[in-house]
């Protein structure tokens, strides 16, 4: 059922949606009272969630697959009672990108549309009738968007990404001039994620050499950026 489909709608402005999923839904936790047989497939699900959108974890294709067309669907359904108010057409299919953890920027209107997707970190068109699908785990999805030219933009931004200027690249893909709205989607917390001095330098020097700090945060990086841990 559509409607069980772990789904937030996030924003609504113009004829745009921001969704957010999840790969695990609410009854995942197994329970003592399910059928042996349904316990035994929530188990084999695990490690991917039952819900799970990604074709790159060797999940069972055809799960996945169906996956992605129940939230085509999930979004064409909760779209519907949108569309009296606002512009909303169907969704007619969902864009996916073989994501690298790079800065390379898929052009939807400009590509024709294949059987293997695209090696990208983000994703723009200004086509209505389409969505960009971004996966993220611990990093960043954001949804960009230019009330002005009608234009969108989906964000898989890690620390890799953010170090090699993927938002700013994807930014500059916006060529008319005018307000570019953002979201940001749940992410890991700096709290839960502890990381070597490599990767602190290499973000470090990322960010640096694509001038994506100003001096002072350049020169106060671990003061403003980085939280020292505390043995246990």
């Amino acid at each position: 059922m559509t409607h069980q489909f772990p789904m937030t709608l996030l924003a609504q402005i113009d004829d745009v949606a921001v969704f957010q999923t999840a790969a695990f839904s609410s009854d995942d936790v197994d329970s003592q009272d399910q059928p042996t047989e349904q316990l035994v497939r929530k188990q084999r699900q695990a490690n991917y969630g039952e819900l799970n959108l990604g074709l790159h974890v060797n999940d069972d294709a055809a799960k996945v697959l169906s996956n992605r067309m129940r939230l085509l669907s999930a979004i064409n359904e909760q779209l519907a009672p949108l569309s009296s108010t606002c512009k909303h057409v169907p969704i007619k299919r969902l864009h996916w990108v073989n994501q690298v953890h790079g800065k390379q920027i898929h052009d939807i209107d400009g590509t024709a549309l294949g059987m293997t997707p695209m090696s990208a970190d983000a994703m723009v068109s200004r086509q209505q009738g389409l969505g960009l699908a971004i996966m993220t785990a611990d990093c960043v999805p954001i949804v960009l968007y230019q009330p002005a030219s009608g234009q969108i933009a989906a964000i898989h931004a890690g620390w890799q990404g953010l170090a090699c200027g993927v938002i700013q690249a994807t930014v500059q893909c916006f060529t008319q001039s005018g307000q570019i709205k953002a979201w940001i989607g749940v992410c890991i917390s700096q709290d839960s994620y502890e990381v070597g001095a490599q990767v602190r330098n290499q973000l470090l020097k990322g960010c640096t050499e694509n001038k994506l700090l100003n001096t002072a945060s350049i020169e106060h990086f671990d003061s403003l950026y980085v939280i020292d841990s505390v043995a246990t």
